[in-house]
């Protein structure tokens, strides 16, 4: 009799997509599956652990600041004492111009966060994931990593980076039966899409955007795009001239806040 459970870890669990996947893994897996959850915020964390023990899903969860990367590669590689088949690199943050420009401290905790704490956990779980030749890492990148807006130059580079180094990684690693997938959604009904000021075409809920990466990662896809029309949206930005392009972000309000106090008006 085979007692294996499914070894799942999702950082930025505590809220967002991060907690929708944890719970609906626990669900559908109840007792048969092993969570590890990591996010920053201890009570959300908490909280969405209770929700998943109550499915009956082993929840481990360690209280994480990506940003110190040190720590959280020493978190990473304690959990993976504990063979990791599915590894969820999905915790990010956000933010947005303004008057064109972006605050330094931003863009360096937005790269940070989603970019190089990003590499930093796949470094830390490949080592064991090669001696087993099993696992499968999937990066949460986003449908902005095809093209750039003003109004979050950072967010976009930091997706972009992520739609590049998860492709290259499974270049890397698949002759070391390693999967690896890139996760490109459009826009999901969480706190931080809530913050976002421009047009947000084909929201879903985290919920339902769970269901469908659940549904395309057990198939072994290696690349999850959603939804269609967004997607062909996106590409198609990137096929027509730019003044084209520009002029349909600038109508969408993708272009960058303007902060223009009453009485500085020309």
């Amino acid at each position: 009799m085979n007692n294996h459970k499914l070894h799942i870890l999702v950082t930025g669990a505590s809220r967002g997509l991060g907690a929708s996947l944890a719970k609906h893994y626990a669900k559908k897996h109840q007792q048969r599956v092993r969570l590890s959850l990591v996010a920053r915020d201890e009570k959300a964390l908490i909280d969405c652990a209770r929700q998943c023990q109550h499915y009956g899903a082993e929840v481990n969860y360690s209280v994480a600041d990506l940003q110190e990367i040190d720590a959280t590669m020493a978190t990473i590689e304690a959990i993976t004492q504990l063979p990791i088949d599915i590894a969820f690199i999905n915790a990010a943050t956000s933010g947005q111009s303004t008057n064109g420009e972006e605050p330094w401290v931003q863009q360096n905790t937005i790269i940070q966060t989603n970019l190089v704490a990003a590499m930093a956990c796949a470094t830390s779980l490949i080592p064991s994931m090669k001696k087993r030749r099993q696992g499968k890492l999937v990066f949460i990148s986003s449908i902005a990593a095809y093209r750039g807006f003003g109004l979050n130059p950072s967010y976009n580079a930091s997706k972009a980076g992520i739609k590049c180094y998860a492709e290259s990684l499974h270049h890397a690693l698949s002759t070391f039966g390693i999967k690896v997938c890139t996760v490109l959604p459009g826009f999901i009904d969480t706190n931080m899409s809530a913050a976002f000021s421009g047009a947000k075409p084909l929201l879903i809920s985290s919920d339902k955007a769970a269901v469908i990466i659940q549904k395309k990662i057990d198939r072994d896809s290696s690349l999850i795009q959603f939804p269609r029309r967004l997607v062909a949206g996106q590409i198609l930005l990137l096929i027509l001239p730019k003044p084209w392009a520009e002029k349909i972000l600038t109508r969408l309000a993708y272009g960058t806040v303007i902060d223009d106090p009453k009485g500085e008006r020309e």
